[in-house]
């Protein structure tokens, strides 16, 4: 197997309509990790027995897992760049009404210069500045934590998978999906 190859790609082996079929899973209902082969099956107009098989053969639901782990990390990874920008261009604002204050305090004798709106842009400033590097902080701290908690996923994951290989016990298993038609209203 390829060290490129991402549970979500097409895997080797794999046919098409089982890969499309594969890409209808994982997109459906996006966002709620809800995928139900029963309503996949009305979806493509495909046997839900088939699309069984492909689950448990192709593995599915963990290929489907990867994903959503995939598209929480990007999506965190967007969240600390942007807070990031955010404190940057928040720490630049305040530095700027600060030397704005400044300056105003050398026109301070001349006329519609007031001491007291002076002192609000310099307050306002620093109050801005402070809290800009206290999310960069955060931020970081965010970054630490984020790199801690991928290491020991990584660290389960390869304790867990060594346990699936020595024991057998939990390898193996078809993963098996009920279906239970809806209950007709009563008259």
């Amino acid at each position: 197997m390829r060290n490129d190859l991402k549970p979500w790609d097409k895997q080797p082996g794999e046919s098409e309509p089982a890969y499309a079929a594969f890409r209808a899973f994982l997109h459906m209902n996006e966002g709620t990790k809800f995928r139900n082969v029963t309503e996949l099956a009305k979806n493509l107009s495909k046997s839900r027995q088939l699309l069984t098989t492909w689950k448990g053969r192709w593995k599915w639901q963990e290929r489907a897992d990867a994903w959503d782990r995939e598209i929480l990390e990007q999506e965190k990874k967007a969240a600390i760049s942007e807070r990031a920008k955010m404190a940057k261009n928040h720490k630049a604002i305040g530095r700027a009404l600060q030397s704005t204050a400044i300056e105003a305090l050398k026109n301070l004798n001349k006329k519609g210069v007031f001491f007291k709106d002076i002192i609000a842009a310099l307050r306002i400033g620093v109050m801005i500045e402070m809290q800009a590097c206290d999310v960069e902080f955060k931020v970081k701290r965010l970054e630490l934590e984020n790199e801690r908690l991928k290491a020991e996923t990584e660290k389960l994951r390869a304790e867990i998978g060594h346990k699936y290989a020595t024991d057998g016990e939990y390898g193996g298993e078809t993963p098996v999906e009920i279906y239970l038609p809806e209950k007709e209203p009563e008259e």
